[in-house]
């Protein structure tokens, strides 16, 4: 469910878009070139609101995940 809604709201409905970031984040070497990653290829690339609840969401989602490592 999230991940049709992250793909709705943050990538403009672009399954390709969705995908190619989120291959990008898994080899991400820590969570400063996710940080930049999302900033560049979601938020500036689809004109996404960094406050949205949803921008929020898939941000502290994949934080989690640096932090596991």
């Amino acid at each position: 469910f999230r991940r049709v809604l992250f793909r709705s709201t943050l990538f403009s409905g672009s399954q390709s878009d969705y995908e190619s970031v989120i291959l990008r984040l898994t080899e991400a070497a820590d969570w400063s070139e996710a940080g930049h990653i999302i900033a560049e290829d979601v938020f500036r690339a689809h004109d996404v609101d960094i406050y949205d609840p949803v921008a929020v969401t898939f941000t502290n989602a994949v934080e989690a995940q640096f932090k596991k490592r």
